[in-house]
């Protein structure tokens, strides 16, 4: 365990004067179990904790301040603007799409909730995680704007499009799945395929401030959805069958992450591999179960292809004009074979913008090449699925675009490899398909939330 850190004190002021020392680090005393969050929700006692804590710390002035809600916030990235020269190192840290995803909201979620616990006034506070594969509805403590005597619920956010999660894949519980961290040499990791759904997806599906990287830790249920996320780290080591971390002694263990300015809040990769080592556990670590009644393809190991690093492309073929996409399923059509798609290639949605309607999210899409008639997410992701597209997704790509010029790629050869080689590819003409969850508004099914300049064959 890491030295480094802050001592977990029942005062807050006490916590906040170590933000600025080097006390060295000493675990919770007790050890704490995260609830999903109906059976946290039956407990009066740690429901008004979480509500006092989080409205003590949105009412706290100073943003510098770990006391603060919005430092938080900024910690994961800031909505506008850049970090002032002495948060530097400490705000705008969350890495999306990059190693370490799962590693540095760990050590993220640690932090934060030691300071929710302090504000709280609770010492037996926990956070807890919203399992939406179990329970597709937002939470109920989350739901209402005003609690029972008049007040208003700090658990409430009102940007919030969406409340019912549909559209949730399985394919990162899939057994063949077993490496870990994201490798550009690799796209089948747990870490990779995770990120995009059900990480992005419930990002898109709820909407509002939680559909975009820089404002999504504005609103509280990005806590007990990161729980969750984290939840399925701990249920994915725990479900074995050679699920594995990288081999000791790998370059992937040399990271840190600091989260505060004097560098005594600081967490290493080997730190945060197992929540025992920071004093918490999940009250339920299994994996997600396939729906009933689902026809999950079985996949060899041998099936699973390596990605490719797309460096240098042979030639780029437009495959489409402009077109847009609403809340229909929309399919576009390749006029080439399967088998003349090289392993390499790539599917570029250019010069990709939202609609005013789009902006606000609470819904997404899954996409996927050559899907059967009649398939379904829960039956058919792993043969066809290409990947996620919604809000969240587009605004990770915005914040590194150049010119405004948003493109979002998609590693088309490498799912219809996998599908020759199982003899599931077409002879002619393939396909893509978008298919769209949520409806933000309950009138929006054809109004345009998402425009392309065109649709790229790339590679």
């Amino acid at each position: 365990m890491n030295r480094r850190l802050f001592v977990l004190s029942g005062s807050a002021a006490t916590l906040a004067a170590c933000a600025t020392s080097s006390t060295p680090f000493v675990p919770p005393a007790a050890s704490f179990v995260r609830q999903e969050v109906t059976e946290f929700a039956a407990n009066p006692a740690l429901v008004k904790a979480f509500r006092d804590g989080v409205r003590a710390m949105m009412n706290f002035a100073d943003i510098t301040d770990p006391r603060s809600w919005q430092y938080w916030h900024n910690s994961h990235w800031m909505a506008t603007g850049t970090p002032p020269a002495a948060m530097a190192g400490v705000w705008n840290q969350c890495p999306h799409r990059k190693p370490y995803f799962y590693a540095w909201h760990r050590a993220f979620l640690f932090f934060f909730e030691a300071m929710l616990r302090t504000m709280s006034g609770n010492s037996n506070f926990a956070l807890p995680y919203w399992d939406y594969y179990k329970h597709p509805q937002l939470p109920d403590i989350f739901a209402q704007p005003l609690l029972t005597d008049g007040t208003a619920n700090p658990l409430y956010w009102p940007t919030r499009e969406g409340s019912v999660v549909t559209g949730l894949t399985f394919e990162a519980f899939d057994p063949a799945l077993t490496a870990f961290n994201r490798d550009p040499a690799n796209a089948d990791t747990f870490e990779q395929v995770m990120e995009g759904n059900p990480h992005g997806h419930i990002h898109d599906m709820v909407g509002g401030d939680m559909g975009e990287v820089p404002t999504a830790a504005a609103d509280p249920i990005f806590w007990v959805h990161h729980c969750h996320v984290d939840r399925l780290w701990s249920a994915w080591i725990n479900a074995g069958g050679g699920r594995r971390l990288p081999n000791a002694g790998d370059p992937w263990y040399n990271r840190s992450f600091t989260f505060n300015t004097s560098g005594s809040w600081t967490l290493g990769v080997s730190d945060v591999l197992d929540t025992a080592r920071l004093n918490y556990t999940y009250s339920d670590l299994t994996l997600p179960a396939t729906p009933p009644g689902a026809i999950v393809p079985e996949v060899s190991i041998a099936r699973r292809l390596n990605g490719h690093v797309l460096e240098v492309a042979r030639f780029q073929s437009q495959v489409a004009g402009a077109f847009s996409l609403d809340l229909q399923t929309l399919q576009l059509t390749i006029p080439i074979a399967a088998s003349q798609i090289d392993p390499a290639a790539i599917l570029i949605l250019d010069g990709a913008q939202l609609t005013g309607q789009g902006g606000l999210s609470g819904y997404s899409y899954n996409m996927y090449a050559n899907l059967p008639a009649g398939a379904t997410p829960e039956n058919e992701e792993i043969d066809f699925n290409l990947g996620q597209l919604g809000t969240y997704v587009y605004s990770i790509e915005s914040m590194n675009a150049v010119g405004g010029n948003v493109q979002i790629a998609y590693p088309i050869g490498r799912v219809i490899a996998q599908q020759l080689s199982a003899g599931l590819a077409p002879s002619n003409n393939v396909t893509i398909t978008f298919i769209p969850f949520g409806d933000p508004n309950g009138d929006a099914a054809t109004t345009p939330m998402m425009q392309f300049r065109q649709l790229l064959l790339q590679g």
